[in-house]
């Protein structure tokens, strides 16, 4: 027997495992010394953003997704260093959105329609 793995459930695990390497990154990174509250809160902004992202892949809400997207893109200025696994989350988010690009246009709300 052939088991077939739909789009929707690659780009969820894509986008898991996404958040989940974000995350790895920022408790390596925490754990360096120069700790201060500033970075805390950095980190967790994008944390925020990355979940949100996260989120909109795994539900089928683009604009979810590109909300995150786009608040990843603004965060990922302040630090470099953090920055480059930002950008490289930010890709693999709009990969992820790419994916599954058939369910989304077929999850989205009917128009409404006010001829009646």
């Amino acid at each position: 027997m052939r088991s077939s793995v739909s789009t929707a459930t690659i780009s969820r695990a894509f986008a898991a495992g996404t958040v989940l390497g974000v995350f790895a990154v920022f408790r390596y990174y925490l754990a360096q010394p120069g700790y201060d509250r500033g970075r805390l809160v950095l980190f967790a902004l994008i944390a925020g953003a990355t979940l949100l992202a996260g989120l909109g892949v795994g539900t089928r809400r683009p604009a979810v997704t590109i909300a995150g997207v786009v608040g990843l893109a603004l965060l990922g200025f302040w630090q470099f260093v953090v920055g480059i696994f930002v950008y490289l989350a930010i890709g693999c988010f709009l990969l992820a959105l790419l994916v599954d690009h058939a369910a989304y246009r077929s999850s989205t709300r009917p128009s409404s329609d006010s001829s009646s």
